[in-house]
């Protein structure tokens, strides 16, 4: 035998809970990774953080009940149209070009140059058009495996996953625990709320840029009005692929997670719903995660008319079931720029930072189009 193997079989930390209060390191060199300042990062924590109002024991002393909830939410693949694919070419002087069904154009690029330690200007990113992403082509996953064997090859090189390649090796949604201590009076009222969040990361953190369980520890209230809080998440190591964005990511997992405690404490209470959701809703001027809410929707409003046009209150269909659900996401504002160059043939060139997502350029073509007042066929 050339090759003699001596395995150390180790634990497998699979539930992010488990993972965050293990003492088996998966990455025991962590503290000389390259990471954020203020990430909160210990152990197999990869970022944390806690968000408090008020004076949560004060609350669970006024509450007439205190209800503990444990939920959890499985991983999930985003299940995009097409696969990842990327094909890489790198020049004789070095210079690297990347085509690839990316999200994010710019932060590719920079996570690119990152991974080779290069300069923004040897390297360009063009994005190709994408029939579905959700979240799961923004991380690099095949480029940087493509850009290394163009380098050793000195050829372009091709890299296309199969459906099954796919699920393995990309980036799937978060798997998540959530234990939530919730104060409410006999009439429904909200006072207090004491959260954990725990999510799994797989076994390497990719969501650089902010701290993630920070935000999402601000979260965990939900859409409604809680004066007293307490909430902390993380994101955990896990022996899983490395985990991404599906869809507002992490918030769909705690919405699950709040709404499903909203409807055990309805039930709990002998409470409508509705009515519950109602009594509690953000409304104008109230305190919310991206502060005083001065102009917004009126939440109160939205499920009244829920109520209504949903027959909420008549009798059920046989085999029939019925929910409401609140879901709510902070957007934020980033750089971004369109040029117009008008031909000499009358038509319109747009140069655009933009990724063709589901239709995105013709819907820049179809304003620039009604703008100009030269149609659609002409950009």
């Amino acid at each position: 035998h050339l090759i003699e193997l001596d395995i150390e079989e180790l634990p497998v930390l699979i539930d992010p809970r488990q993972a965050a209060h293990s003492s088996v390191m998966l990455h025991e060199a962590w503290e000389t990774y390259t990471a954020l300042p203020n990430l909160g990062r210990q152990g197999n924590i990869t970022s944390s953080g806690r968000v408090q109002w008020g004076d949560v024991e004060h609350g669970f002393a006024q509450s007439d009940y205190v209800f503990e909830d444990r939920f959890e939410v499985p991983m999930a693949h985003q299940t995009y149209i097409e696969p990842r694919a990327s094909m890489a070419s790198v020049e004789p002087t070095g210079r690297i070009s990347v085509w690839t069904t990316t999200q994010g154009t710019f932060p590719l690029r920079d996570n690119l140059c990152g991974i080779f330690g290069i300069p923004q200007t040897k390297l360009r990113v063009i994005p190709t058009e994408i029939g579905g992403g959700f979240g799961g082509k923004i991380a690099p996953v095949t480029e940087p495996a493509a850009i290394l064997l163009a380098q050793k090859s000195g050829r372009p090189v091709k890299i296309t996953y199969k459906r099954d390649d796919d699920f393995l090796s990309t980036t799937p949604r978060r798997p998540a625990v959530f234990e939530l201590k919730t104060g409410v009076m006999r009439n429904g009222t909200l006072v207090a709320r004491q959260a954990r969040a725990y999510y799994g990361n797989g076994a390497y953190h990719i969501a650089t840029g902010y701290n993630f369980g920070e935000g999402m520890a601000s979260r965990l209230a939900g859409p409604y009005n809680v004066p007293h809080t307490d909430m902390w998440a993380c994101t955990v190591y896990t022996n899983q692929p490395p985990c991404g964005a599906y869809r507002a990511p992490g918030s769909p997992q705690i919405l699950f997670a709040v709404e499903s405690a909203m409807d055990v404490i309805a039930a709990r209470l002998g409470l409508d719903p509705i009515a519950l959701r109602k009594h509690n809703a953000l409304k104008v001027g109230d305190r919310s995660v991206i502060g005083a809410l001065d102009d917004a929707a009126d939440l109160g409003e939205m499920l009244e008319r829920i109520e209504q046009e949903s027959g909420w209150s008549k009798p059920k269909a046989k085999n029939r079931g019925r929910g409401v659900a609140v879901g709510f996401w902070a957007s934020r504002g980033m750089p971004g720029s369109n040029a117009l160059k008008l031909n000499p043939d009358g038509t319109v060139a747009i140069t655009t930072g933009s990724v063709d997502l589901s239709g995105t350029h013709v819907s820049l073509q179809q304003i620039a189009g009604e703008e100009l007042g030269i149609g659609l066929e002409k950009v």
